[in-house]
C-alpha cells in the first residue's frame, strides 16, 4: 500500500469505529430524553432500565456497523476446530480468568485499604439475575461486541499483520467495558477470541464469548456452586498448564510478522487510536469509586 492509501484506509477505519461509539451514546441519550419526558429522574433509573437502554444501544450499533457502516466481514477460517482445540480454549478461557484476578484482586485489596474499589456498581447489577441482564450476558452482549470487535476491528487492521490486530482488538474490548476489572477480564479474553475468530471463524468467537459469560455467571456465586468453581478452575488451570507445557496444542497459527503493523503507527491512525486509547483508561480510573 503506498503512502495515501494508508491514510486514507486508516482515516476511514477512524470514521467508522468513532461512529460506532457516538451512535451508542446518541441511543442513550434518546433514552435518557424519553424517560426525563416521562417525568422520572434519570439518576436513579434501576438495574432493569439501563440495561435494556444500553442492550438497545448495542443492537443499533451493530445493526449499523453490519448493514449500513461497511467494514464487517466473516472470517475466513484457516482450519477446521478439533476437540483438541475445544479442550484447550475451554481450559484457556478458566485459567485467563484466574491469572486476570492475580492483577486485580492485590489491586482492590490495597484501594480497600483506603476506601475504594475497583468493582463498579455495574459489575454488581449484573449479579442480579434479571431477565434483561440475563438476556445481554448470554446473547446480546457477546454477539453485539463480536461484530464490532472481531467482525469489524479485527478484520480491518489484518492487513497491517494478523498478531497486531489480534492484540490492538483486544486492548481496546477490553478498555470498552470502562472499568478496570472488566478491562483485565475481557482484555485477556480477547486474545483468545481474536485467535478463534481468525483461525476458525466469527461463529466460533460468538460460542466462546457466550461460553465464557455464561459460565463467569453463573460459576462466580457462592454458595452451593462454589465447590463447583473451584474443582472446574483447578482442573482447567492444570490443564491449561499441562497441554501448554507439552505443546500438545499447536500455536503456530499465532507466528505472525508485525512489520506489516509499522505504517500504521506512522500516520493518522496513531493519533485517534491514542485517543481513544487514553479516554477509556480515563473512564476506567473514573469507575473507581467509594466502598
Amino acid at each position: 500500500m503506498t503512502k495515501r492509501q494508508i491514510i486514507k484506509d486508516i482515516n476511514i477505519l477512524a470514521l467508522k469505529f468513532s461512529s460506532y461509539f457516538l451512535l451508542e451514546y446518541f441511543v442513550v441519550f434518546l433514552f435518557a430524553i424519553a424517560i426525563y419526558a416521562a417525568g422520572r429522574d434519570t439518576s436513579k433509573m434501576n438495574s432493569t432500565v439501563s440495561t435494556m437502554m444500553f442492550m438497545a444501544a448495542e443492537v443499533v450499533a451493530s445493526v449499523y456497523i453490519l448493514f449500513v457502516g461497511g467494514g464487517f466481514k466473516w472470517h475466513k477460517r484457516q482450519r477446521a476446530v478439533t476437540s483438541r482445540d475445544l479442550t484447550y480454549i475451554t481450559a484457556a478461557i478458566f485459567a485467563l480468568r484466574f491469572f486476570s484476578s492475580l492483577i486485580y484482586v492485590p489491586i482492590e485489596i490495597a484501594l480497600n485499604m483506603g476506601g475504594y474499589t475497583l468493582v463498579p456498581d455495574v459489575v454488581k447489577d449484573m449479579d442480579a439475575h434479571e431477565l434483561p441482564m440475563l438476556l445481554y450476558v448470554m446473547l446480546i452482549g457477546p454477539i453485539c461486541e463480536e461484530i464490532m470487535f472481531r467482525g469489524f476491528l479485527l478484520n480491518s487492521l489484518k492487513k497491517y499483520g494478523a498478531t497486531f490486530a489480534i492484540v490492538v482488538s483486544s486492548v481496546f474490548f477490553g478498555l470498552f467495558h470502562e472499568n478496570f476489572v472488566q478491562a483485565i477480564n475481557a482484555g485477556m479474553l480477547g486474545l483468545l477470541l481474536g485467535y478463534t475468530a481468525h483461525n476458525f471463524g466469527f461463529k466460533w468467537a460468538v460460542f466462546i464469548h457466550v461460553f465464557n459469560n455464561v459460565t463467569s455467571y453463573f460459576l462466580t456465586d457462592f454458595g452451593p456452586l462454589l465447590y463447583v468453581n473451584i474443582i472446574i478452575n483447578i482442573v482447567c488451570i492444570a490443564s491449561f498448564l499441562i497441554m501448554t507445557k507439552n505443546n500438545k496444542f499447536e500455536i503456530s497459527q499465532m507466528k505472525f510478522s508485525l512489520n506489516n503493523s509499522r505504517p500504521f503507527f506512522g500516520f493518522m491512525g496513531r493519533t485517534f487510536f491514542v485517543f481513544v486509547f487514553c479516554y477509556y483508561i480515563l473512564r476506567c480510573f473514573m469507575s473507581i469509586s467509594r466502598c
